[in-house]
């Protein structure tokens, strides 16, 4: 059940990252970049927990994080902060490949617990090339 006013597996970033991680060994195989991705989560966490001091349920999530992945404790401890400007993202996918993509989050000026997360991609990559074709196989799935 997500917590009806911070929703951290969403808008956080990293502690739904860290728990899938955690429920899915394979997730941290497919995220290639897992780790300088992680620790960018982590760093952004830390700035969304500095905005929020008074949620006990995003600060007791990051108490769990800490506490049951050690990689989580060493970068909250290395006390890095990071704005949710952009990230890079290299996953593995099982058929697909490798697909390479650059996520923007973008927050609304009057509504700051409102974001948008936009994954893109290089024009003519192998990536874009491939998404219509992952597409293709969802639409397919579900006739």
């Amino acid at each position: 059940m997500r917590h009806p006013r911070t929703d951290v597996d969403d808008h956080a970033g990293a502690a739904g990252g860290h728990r899938r991680g955690e429920q899915d060994p394979g997730a941290r195989d497919r995220i290639v970049n897992w780790e300088s991705f992680a620790r960018f989560m982590v760093a952004a966490l830390r700035r969304e927990s500095s905005r929020r001091p008074q949620d006990r349920f995003l600060h007791d999530l990051i108490d769990e994080l800490r506490r049951t992945d050690p990689m989580v404790a060493g970068w909250w401890d290395d006390h890095g902060v990071r704005d949710y400007a952009s990230v890079a993202k290299h996953l593995r996918h099982p058929v697909a490949g490798d697909l390479h993509f650059d996520i923007e989050v973008v927050v609304a000026p009057h509504e700051p617990g409102q974001r948008l997360i936009v994954y893109t991609c290089q024009p003519d990559s192998a990536t874009a090339r491939m998404l219509p074709i992952l597409a293709s196989w969802e639409v397919t799935a579900t006739r």
